[in-house]
């Protein structure tokens, strides 16, 4: 796999787990409007940061194990990205700061 194919890989699962973030927000905002109570809701909250904070891990170590892999490789698997490390990494859609 090449070097770009390996970012193209890196770029989809991101985009999955955003839209995975998403839905979770999605559905905790539909949980509000039907009166769910505030402590379940700070709860779903809570566990959908936790997802996103998660992945954000995820993807920041699989982009360093692909750059590392490629340095292996014999090829210069290039600088990491900080952007792409950086794309929705913010909590703001959750209500939490």
């Amino acid at each position: 796999m090449s070097d770009d194919e390996l970012q193209q890989q890196l770029a989809r699962v991101r985009e999955a787990m955003d839209r995975l973030s998403e839905q979770f927000l999605a559905r905790v905002t539909a949980l509000e409007q039907r009166g769910t109570e505030g402590a379940q809701i700070k709860r779903l909250t809570e566990g959908a940061r936790a997802m996103k904070d998660s992945s954000r891990l995820y993807l920041e170590w699989a982009h360093y194990y692909a750059k590392e892999v490629g340095k292996a490789s014999g090829r210069d698997g290039g600088e990491v990205d900080e952007d792409f490390l950086d794309e929705g990494s913010g909590f703001e859609g959750f209500g939490v700061q």
